[in-house]
């Protein structure tokens, strides 16, 4: 259906994927000169919240931030006949904001985040978008780096945008102050991707190892072969204690390997 609804009447969809817009953004604003000119070309469309009587915007958030902008009290809209509330129309929202090319990294996870939140099974959501499950949970992944990368997104528009690299950055390196450092070199090219990559991955803490032993004790090691520990498991006799210094000497000479 095709209506007027007063700006009045609108409000943001929560599983809306674009932050920090507003009026003054210099999008918004050539937007406005060109609905001012051209009248809008593409209507918006909305879909009714039974609770409140207003409409949650599904798609056209930034024509309607235009409108606006113009001083205008009406626009004119589809409303569906989707349920506000319901998984069809979030997913609607989701699927209608990751279409648009201009998206960054961060706007894309949190789009796939609030998508999880609402009720999607994460195969749900992969299957409606044509992505795999690693590729989502990866992407949700950047949503752990440190504020002040999300808050450089949100203000600078031209930002390098690299999903790759801030996953490896989420991933590999938990220092949250060392996050943003690296990040920030990057932006400013005062470093490579490729170097930048290779040094990421050399923070990436070490899992350490552990060999059994007879089942009796067990030792615990990391990859550089300098802390070693020794739980036992019983007592340990002369048998076990030989056994014991033989596995010891196998992981120190793995190590010189």
């Amino acid at each position: 259906m095709l209506k007027k609804i007063k700006l009045d009447q609108l409000k943001d969809n929560p599983f809306q994927p674009r932050f920090h817009v507003s009026i003054d953004d210099p999008d918004i604003v050539e937007l406005a000169k060109s609905i001012d000119e051209n009248g809008l070309i593409q209507t918006i469309k909305v879909s009714y919240d039974q609770t409140d009587g207003k409409y949650f915007v599904m798609f056209g958030h930034r024509r309607v931030m235009a409108y606006k902008r113009l001083g205008r009290k009406e626009i004119e809209a589809i409303v569906s006949d989707i349920d506000a509330h319901s998984k069809e129309s979030r997913f609607t929202a989701l699927v209608e904001n990751l279409q648009r090319k201009n998206l960054n990294p961060v706007e894309i996870a949190k789009a796939y985040q609030d998508a999880l939140d609402s009720g999607l099974s994460l195969t749900e959501l992969a299957n409606k978008i044509g992505k795999s499950k690693p590729e989502i949970s990866r992407s949700i992944k950047i949503l752990d780096l440190n504020q002040k990368i999300h808050d450089y997104y949100a203000m600078h528009k031209a930002a390098r945008k690299d999903e790759t690299l801030l996953y490896e950055l989420s991933n590999c390196v938990k220092d949250k102050d060392k996050q943003y450092e690296l990040f920030i070199m990057y932006q400013e090219s005062k470093i490579g991707r490729q170097e930048l990559l290779r040094m990421v991955k050399t923070l990436k803490p070490k899992k350490s190892k552990e060999v059994m032993v007879e089942n009796d004790f067990k030792i615990a090691y990391d990859h550089q072969g300098i802390k070693l520990r020794a739980s036992f498991l019983t007592s340990m006799d002369e048998k076990k204690k030989e056994a014991f210094e033989k596995a010891i000497k196998e992981v120190m000479d793995s190590f010189r390997l």
